[in-house]
């Protein structure tokens, strides 16, 4: 850390760290094991020395939980219930993307400010089907404030979209989808896509080479037989396999 600006991991270290997060995301036990192990791992491949996930989903067989990383669970429960950060930050999180808070006092309540002394924090929201917010991830640093590098953003998004991947089932448990025959890495891609990103943006995003988007894009077409990225980005939204 210098002064009140934050540091992440970088090079090989970081890589090796994604490709754990990633294999920790592709064997998960339960949604219950996949929420507790991703929050771990994005404090420990962050910055962020604290966090909480507050999970409030009717269409999974978690309807309300409350994760949490280096902070007393029970504290937490007896103060906050699973539904409530989540019908706060709402208003805010229409984006859909990681949002950094310089000082949270002015959206929550003064108590839970002053039991968990909170200051600067990231909110990262978790949505499913139709875009309904089922998650929040909240992340901060011991309740120091803190200035987000572009590094740190960075990270965040590459984390958020490989999390949002992998909990999509969870939150479709009647649908019809048929499976997708695409990788993890290649809805990944295809997701990005799908945001209007080109190949540079693509490759800052996922941490991979501009050469690697391209042979992934190709691979993508193939498997959807479609004639370019506008029409591959069209049969994964049908098909319900990107948003």
């Amino acid at each position: 850390m210098n002064g009140n600006h934050i540091t992440v991991p970088s090079g090989l270290f970081l890589l090796q760290s994604l490709v754990q997060f990633e294999q920790t995301l592709l064997h998960h036990r339960s949604l219950h094991d996949l929420l507790n192990q991703t929050l771990h791992h994005i404090c420990t491949l962050t910055p962020f020395t604290r966090g909480c996930l507050f999970w409030h989903s009717p269409l999974s067989h978690l309807p309300g939980q409350i994760y949490t990383y280096r902070v007393e669970e029970g504290e937490v429960s007896n103060t906050v219930k699973p539904f409530y950060p989540i019908q706060e930050f709402c208003p805010m999180l229409s984006t859909g993307r990681p949002l950094y808070l310089n000082n949270v006092s002015p959206y929550i309540p003064s108590k839970w400010v002053e039991q968990f002394h909170l200051s600067s924090v990231y909110v990262v929201p978790l949505r499913g089907q139709h875009q309904k917010l089922a998650g929040v991830f909240i992340l901060d640093i011991d309740g120091r404030p803190f200035q987000p590098t572009s590094e740190l953003s960075h990270l965040l998004e590459t984390l958020h979209l490989q999390i949002l991947l992998a909990i999509r089932p969870y939150l479709m448990p009647n649908s019809t989808t048929s499976p997708s025959p695409l990788s993890t890495r290649e809805q990944q891609v295809l997701q990005q896509i799908a945001k209007g990103y080109n190949t540079k943006k693509i490759a800052q995003s996922l941490l991979i080479s501009d050469h690697t988007v391209n042979e992934y894009a190709s691979s993508i077409l193939y498997k959807l037989e479609a004639k370019n990225r506008a029409e591959a980005v069209a049969v994964g939204l049908r098909k319900g396999w990107i948003e």
